[in-house]
């Protein structure tokens, strides 16, 4: 085989995987559009393969059925999540916010990253309930996303008023997940302004020793030996 010849069998096979990648995507996004519509229950492979313009047969050949694509989807979607976030929490350490000057904008940070797909995320969230795989996914995006927050506060961990950080950890992102969920998949009773303010005043002051704390006000960790945690 000639120099010439071997050239363009790689520009071939790099052609073809270029098209491969570019189907692949193809079906991932059409899949979280479908997904986000009509939830996992209610869509089937065929409906996918043809908002992506592919046939069944090619959507078979790169996944074997829509729980698959399901929860190569979900990855996705944590994956993008987890970047929103970081990268704002990098850019905050940058601007040396890690204080109650902060919290308010790593809320936002949070919520901005929820808002990329929230029907998706819906939808997530109420399968994690009654499909183990699903749950299996969002275990593990919970426990580096909890190793990703420890080690935020153990670099900090002399502007924290709280002593044990790995509680302090959990106790932040549970407070988060939970208010940041019910603005963005369901419906908040009160304004979602409101519950931003009292959220970032609440984790602010349990938190930072640079938030003023009322007269009498007494930290019930302080003294307490941190409690190990397996993370």
């Amino acid at each position: 085989m000639s120099a010439s010849e071997s050239n363009q069998n790689k520009r071939g096979r790099k052609t073809k995987q270029q098209r491969s990648l570019v189907t692949r995507e193809s079906i991932l996004e059409a899949a979280l559009r479908i997904y986000a519509q009509k939830g996992f229950h209610g869509t089937n492979s065929k409906e996918i393969a043809a908002e992506a313009g592919v046939s069944i047969g090619t959507f078979y050949n790169y996944f074997t059925d829509k729980k698959e694509l399901f929860l190569e989807v979900m990855r996705r979607h944590v994956t993008e999540v987890t970047e929103v976030i970081e990268l704002r929490q990098r850019e905050l350490e940058r601007q040396g916010k890690f204080h109650s000057e902060g919290m308010r904008e790593m809320i936002e940070a949070v919520l901005a990253a929820h808002y990329l797909s929230p029907e998706f995320h819906r939808e997530a969230t109420a399968m994690e309930l009654t499909d183990p795989d699903v749950a299996a996914v969002t275990a593990e995006y919970k426990k580096e996303n909890m190793k990703l927050v420890v080690g935020w506060f153990h670099r900090y961990r002399d502007k924290l008023r709280v002593e044990d950080v790995e509680a302090a950890a959990v106790i932040v992102s549970l407070a988060m997940e939970e208010v940041v969920h019910m603005i963005t998949i369901s419906r908040p009773p009160v304004q979602p302004e409101r519950l931003i303010s009292g959220l970032a005043d609440m984790l602010s002051k349990y938190l930072f020793k640079d938030t003023p704390r009322k007269p009498g006000a007494s930290n019930s960790l302080k003294g307490s030996p941190p409690a190990k945690c397996d993370l």
